[in-house]
């Protein structure tokens, strides 16, 4: 569940971010706030994909999960090339959207596992 807090936590600063793009100390301030949530997101990441990934394919994943963050960076970034004529406040609420959403369908993912496994 810290993972997903975390992204919350990254998502909303940035989203409030768009709001107040007119004002750069508020901003700075805001972005300096979601990178606050990067360091326990990453920790807790790493701690998850460790306890559950199986020993005989933990490289695997962890290569794997690289790749995939690597080839989604790469997509966010011709996204974000072709969308570059856009104001800046509307390319902070798709930068915001992804860990939000990602975040809310993880945390509701998380739920519908636990109410399955105890039932």
């Amino acid at each position: 569940m810290t993972v997903m807090i975390a992204l919350i936590g990254t998502g909303v600063p940035l989203a409030l971010a768009a709001i107040t793009a007119s004002s750069l100390p508020l901003t700075a301030g805001l972005f300096g706030l979601a990178g606050i949530s990067v360091g326990p997101f990453a920790g807790a990441l790493f701690t998850t994909r460790n306890l559950y990934a199986p020993d005989d394919v933990q490289a695997q994943v962890f290569t794997i999960s690289a790749g995939l963050r690597l080839t989604i960076a790469a997509a966010g970034a011709a996204i974000g090339g072709a969308l570059a004529g856009l104001p800046s406040s509307i390319l902070l609420i798709f930068v915001a959207s992804a860990p939000l959403l990602a975040g809310a369908f993880g945390s509701l993912l998380l739920k519908k596992s636990k109410a399955y496994e105890s039932s």
